[in-house]
């Protein structure tokens, strides 16, 4: 990865970390199929936009579009609502270290299912340590749980590995420009989404919305997720989704920091040992892929 695609990581994983805070806020009015269709219609609305400035169109209706409806699925709906459900069992602090997996599904199904991406003991020791690190951040609180809460971790679990087969099946899109693809998905997520919140929760059983909830959307809708999606689909084709799928371990640390900095939450000793173990399995990870590279230069 060069530096710019660190930077791009880097800035993905401190957006990513402060949709918890927004995303709490929607929540406490709005039911989660309302807080991910809010999102996606606003945040599509803005990603067509730019794509138009910048010269390009979405293709004819054809198999691109049922694969977007799929990245839809398995990128947004189906793991925010797992990850979602299940923090209500176990707790955000256990939430985001159980999300904090997806580099490893990530990386063995790139090993098993691509050449371009393997499994090397030196990338595995910088997983592991990254991983160990968000246990430090999120605290032995939690761990606490009983055996009510499996089912909920489990779901998470289920929705970290969704993102890592997301981002394997993200690489069909390479051939399009990154705005055409987040747009396309986005749309078709909002589509896929319509009928069913029709069913469910009608918008006119939905109370007025404050003007926090809507400063909350807001956010959500063009920074946590138009400006996300532009990022990731941009880090997909040049680094690959072992390598973008990182910003899972930066997700913790960032909603750490902006926790501290913005709500004034304490900072302890253990979570500062966890920032460094992050950062120290991140820095592994790239030393080890610098050198991979330069093996295979000629």
């Amino acid at each position: 990865m060069t530096p710019l695609e660190w930077g791009q990581l880097l800035l993905l994983g401190l957006i990513w970390g402060s949709s918890f805070y927004f995303g709490e806020l929607t929540l406490r009015e709005w039911p989660l199929q309302w807080f991910i269709f809010a999102r996606t219609c606003i945040a599509a609305a803005m990603l067509w936009v730019i794509m138009r400035l910048q010269g390009h169109r979405l293709p004819a209706i054809g198999i691109v579009w049922r694969d977007w409806v799929i990245m839809g699925l398995i990128n947004i709906i189906l793991p925010f609502s797992l990850i979602f459900w299940g923090q209500a069992f176990v707790g955000a602090g256990l939430a985001s270290l159980l999300n904090s997996t997806t580099p490893l599904f990530s990386a063995a199904l790139g090993h098993w299912y691509t050449r371009q991406e393997p499994l090397t003991p030196l990338r595995v020791l910088g997983l592991l340590l990254g991983i160990g690190g968000v246990g430090a951040i999120a605290g032995p609180e939690a761990m606490e749980g009983n055996l009510d809460a499996v089912i909920g971790a489990l779901a998470v679990v289920i929705g970290a590995g969704l993102y890592a087969v997301a981002g394997l099946w993200g690489r069909r899109f390479v051939h399009l420009p990154s705005t055409v693809t987040a747009t396309g998905s986005l749309i078709c997520t909002a589509a896929t989404l319509l009928p069913v919140i029709l069913i469910v929760s009608p918008p006119w059983n939905l109370p007025m919305p404050s003007a926090t909830l809507l400063w909350a959307v807001l956010a959500l809708g063009v920074m946590c997720t138009g400006i996300a999606y532009l990022l990731y689909f941009s880090l997909l084709q040049s680094a690959g989704p072992t390598n973008t799928l990182l910003v899972t371990l930066l997700i913790p640390l960032s909603a750490l920091m902006l926790a501290t900095l913005l709500l004034g939450e304490r900072f302890t000793p253990v979570q500062g040992l966890g920032m460094v173990l992050t950062l120290g399995g991140l820095g592994v990870i790239a030393w080890d892929t610098r050198r991979a590279s330069r093996s295979r230069t000629p």
